[in-house]
């Protein structure tokens, strides 16, 4: 049938060495004719690949104690970055960050063998990096988490653009973690919209990165990668600008998270007997 959707699944394992490091290299691929969706295990700062989508959030957390602060907009905008500098964790930081914790302003925190230890001084472990790739940015939602009466309760301030205007919500609790997780939806559903414009005739891959957005701001894991498949899925099965990407890679940095990301996709398959 024509409009039946052509797919293909399958899963391999390959290694390569950066530094003294050996680190896997994953892959989960499903075709859709329109574009193919990838999961790879790899650190997105260094790939190579057309296009990087970076959480402007999550940048001016780590410029917190550096004094360059982003002027970010309300949740869900989506601008190119022009000078193509973002801050990274460092590796040692990456490799123990824990997401649990998340990035706070003022802390952080690793885990080393099965052992918790904070960080405070962030700016230590963050570095500078100037990317060859396409950098799009867009303003992700953030989770606090705030003690009240011994208990810790989820707060979320979200900066909405209506009609034109910035207009702030504070929402607290379970309806706190509800609004974040619909507007990181509104986040990548943006971003798929609008980021193809910044292609040029260079990029003839037309391959986007997406790294989880948020996922260090207060939502889980598991949480941000459901989102984040769902919705990229949605946008290449219904949206006329499909044809737009050619790759759509979820990029992540831990093996854990490529196989959770690659159950995604192998439950998509099932439900639509892809």
């Amino acid at each position: 049938m024509k409009n039946r959707m052509l797919c293909t699944l399958f899963l391999t394992n390959n290694f390569y060495m950066c530094g003294m490091e050996k680190f896997r290299y994953d892959i989960k691929f499903l075709s859709l004719r329109s574009a193919s969706l990838v999961v790879v295990q790899d650190d997105i700062y260094n790939r190579k690949t057309d296009m990087i989508v970076v959480g402007e959030t999550e940048q001016n957390r780590l410029a917190f104690h550096n004094q360059t602060f982003i002027d970010y907009g309300c949740v869900g905008d989506v601008k190119r970055s022009y000078d193509n500098i973002v801050l990274v964790k460092n590796k040692v930081f990456s490799k123990y960050f824990d997401y649990s914790h998340g990035l706070e302003q003022s802390s952080a925190a690793i885990v080393v063998e099965g052992q918790k230890f904070f960080v405070k001084d962030i700016h230590l472990y963050i570095e500078k990096k100037t990317l060859d790739n396409i950098v799009v940015n867009v303003v992700e939602p953030s989770l606090m988490l705030r003690r009240d009466k011994n208990v810790s309760v989820h707060s979320y301030l979200a900066r909405r653009n209506e009609d034109g205007n910035a207009v702030l919500h504070r929402y607290e609790g379970k309806e706190a973690i509800e609004e974040a997780k619909k507007d990181l939806h509104i986040c990548y559903k943006n971003v798929l919209e609008k980021a193809y414009e910044y292609f040029t005739e260079k990029n003839w891959e037309r391959r986007i990165s997406l790294q989880p957005l948020s996922a260090v701001l207060g939502l889980s894991k598991n949480e941000v990668a459901r989102i984040a498949v769902e919705t990229v899925f949605e946008f290449i099965r219904i949206s006329p600008d499909k044809g737009k990407y050619g790759w759509i890679e979820f990029v992540v940095l831990k093996a854990e998270d490529c196989d959770l990301y690659g159950k995604l996709l192998d439950e998509i398959i099932q439900l639509y007997k892809l």
